[in-house]
């Protein structure tokens, strides 16, 4: 769904073989993985540091 109107329709993989908006949409959840996982040891250290 974008803006409330449906923009393509399948199965998980069918969406994905599109190539379209849903797997712009799912792929871009894992595209910055590193800065995801920097930032998170990092507030895990200074959550720590912290006590």
């Amino acid at each position: 769904m974008d803006k409330g109107n449906i923009m393509e329709q399948g199965t998980h993989d069918e969406l994905l073989e599109k190539k379209g908006f849903y797997a712009d949409l799912y792929n871009s959840q894992f595209s910055n993985k590193p800065a995801i996982y920097e930032a998170l040891v990092g507030y895990m250290f200074d959550k720590s540091c912290a006590k």
